[in-house]
């Protein structure tokens, strides 16, 4: 597993900072990537319209991005027998998650998410309720299927698919990993 913790600094993204503003441009996770478009040219106006926060992981110098993530407050439902009805869950949502192509398969990605992600996501649940993270993965995507599972997430039962089914497009499935399955 790569280190990161002396090879680079991780920020909140904002447009206030001309680095960052710079840098998005730049960034790239493979040719014709949608989470390209998404960092360059929506991700300031998602942070400003509350939908959402994006962290950025740059090389110490600040001169490249390295990596980045999105992650915002959600619910899924799912069905209670006990009450016969469907109960809303909080979770977190890890929206995006992305790494620089050239240091694709290095284990940056596990690191991001168990060293930057995770230990924010606990900090916020000792302040309110967190049932778990969530992940929308598009169904034909094995390899961020083969990700997230590495990481412990689960596929979610078919009620629940089928529940957040409406609000998602149809090739996506959830993903969810319990916080209480997350050993801190």
């Amino acid at each position: 597993m790569t280190d990161l913790s002396n090879q680079c600094v991780e920020e909140l993204l904002t447009r206030e900072s001309n680095t960052h503003f710079t840098l998005v441009g730049d960034f790239c996770c493979g040719a014709d990537d949608p989470l390209n478009t998404f960092l360059s040219d929506n991700s300031f106006d998602y942070a400003e319209d509350k939908q959402g926060h994006t962290y950025i992981l740059l090389d110490k110098d600040k001169t490249s991005i390295l990596a980045f993530y999105t992650v915002k407050a959600n619910a899924i439902h799912t069905y209670d027998e006990c009450i016969d009805e469907y109960t809303a869950l909080p979770v977190v949502e890890i929206s995006r998650i992305a790494v620089e192509y050239g240091i694709q398969g290095s284990g940056v990605g596990t690191v991001l998410f168990t060293d930057y992600i995770v230990p924010k996501i606990i900090t916020v649940s000792k302040i309110i309720a967190i049932y778990g993270i969530i992940v929308f993965v598009d169904a034909d995507n094995d390899q961020g299927i083969r990700f997230y599972k590495s990481l412990g997430f689960q596929r979610a039962n078919e009620e629940t698919q089928h529940a957040v089914g409406d609000s998602y497009n149809e090739k996506c499935e959830l993903y969810v990993l319990k916080l209480d399955d997350i050993k801190e």
